[in-house]
């Protein structure tokens, strides 16, 4: 791939995106996204979002405040400007597009947000977006999640799949108490093969680098036609095919996150009309048997960022009461059962408040399989 050396030529490309985005219909931005070669030290950027509405309602409506600007009036795209940095100042100018995924018959309140740029503008622009929430809410997939999807991609691209590398987190004792280390393992191995490994290991996985190589019977190419970084946060980092990156990759993430987020809405006691709607976390061995285990939940659920809680017990059970700062959700999270974490939603239950709060227990405690607090049990997977 072609790296850019002298800050003219990176004027002369950072001028042509500004074109590309630029363009005088959402189409043509799309085609050319398709044709482009992205040089170093730039990359051609993805990030899924949801909201409750439409996101590119969320972002005009940011534009009237003068947070962002529109390259064009009327259109899909929009630039942020804005100064990094504390001690060296760097200037930011991020073209970006607001695209959709009504290919895939995903509703608007579902869409990407498309750029090509440097790290560090990027940071600038993914800062912004978590700025937004909870108007703007990122699509957050589980290690089950992004093992599934990944999976999923063969099927859906017709290619064959290697994992070039991988980023993870994993645990390990010490006499101090249990510690998390991050891994960033590089192989060539096929995606099965990869993912077996990883879970072998017991490793949480932070994102995947995968290359897609075209595959005519069981013969595959020698060389991919896309390198995709997928990132447990929504995010892909393309090189090569942006085509195959949107509709294959980005699609992917977009239909899980939308099916989830709709499993999680309208919980909330106000919304559905004080019939109680909790969610469950059902792990497939007892976890809970153990005074340490729900002593360690407790302090888990302490830590939770950007809320307010209190414990009402955590011996020889867990109940936590917890309240999100950002929307003012709240939840009673209750573990019991030895297997099971319960999940009731207060007056107010955002789906947006719901995906942090799964997301985080996943994360910091241990995955499970999100259903219904019922006797059915209806789990999300059974969940059209």
């Amino acid at each position: 791939m072609l790296r850019l050396t002298t800050r003219e030529e990176e004027r002369h490309f950072e001028a042509y995106v500004e074109a590309l985005f630029r363009l005088d219909s959402y189409a043509k931005v799309l085609s050319e996204l398709g044709r482009v070669s992205v040089p170093t030290p730039y990359r051609l950027r993805i990030k899924v979002l949801y909201s409750k509405e439409s996101v590119k309602d969320v972002v005009n409506g940011l534009v009237e405040k003068g947070e962002l600007q529109h390259l064009k009036e009327d259109s899909s795209t929009y630039i942020l400007r804005t100064t990094v940095g504390r001690i060296v100042r760097k200037r930011v100018r991020a073209p970006f597009l607001v695209a959709d995924f009504n290919h895939t018959g995903l509703p608007e309140n579902v869409q990407a947000i498309i750029t090509i740029c440097r790290a560090y503008e990027w940071d600038a622009l993914r800062r912004f977006s978590r700025n937004t929430y909870p108007y703007l809410v990122p699509i957050l997939l589980s290690q089950s999640e992004l093992i599934k999807s990944a999976k999923r991609l063969k099927q859906v691209t017709g290619h064959s799949v290697n994992v070039k590398a991988v980023s993870a987190r994993e645990a390990f004792n010490e006499k101090r108490g249990e510690h998390v280390k991050s891994i960033r393992m590089w192989t060539d191995e096929d995606l099965d093969n990869a993912l077996l490994s990883i879970q072998d290991r017991q490793q949480m996985i932070v994102s995947l680098d995968v290359e897609f190589f075209p595959r005519i019977g069981d013969q595959a190419h020698v060389r991919p036609s896309a390198i995709c970084k997928i990132r447990k946060t929504g995010e892909i980092e393309v090189t090569g095919s942006f085509e195959l990156a949107f509709d294959a990759v980005a699609s992917q993430i977009a239909q899980v996150g939308e099916r989830k987020l709709r499993f999680f809405s309208g919980r909330g006691l106000r919304v559905s009309n004080y019939e109680p709607k909790p969610l469950a976390v059902n792990f497939v061995q007892p976890v809970f048997e153990k005074l340490d285990t729900v002593r360690d939940f407790v302090h888990i659920l302490s830590k939770y960022p950007h809320s307010m809680h209190a414990v009402e017990h955590g011996n020889p059970y867990a109940h936590v009461r917890l309240t999100d700062v950002f929307d003012g959700s709240s939840f009673d999270v209750w573990a019991i059962s030895p297997s099971r974490v319960a999940l009731i939603p207060g007056l107010k239950a955002t789906e947006g408040a719901f995906e942090r709060l799964v997301h985080y227990i996943f994360d910091r405690f241990r995955e499970g399989e999100i259903a219904n607090y019922d006797y059915e049990g209806r789990a999300l997977e059974s969940n059209p």
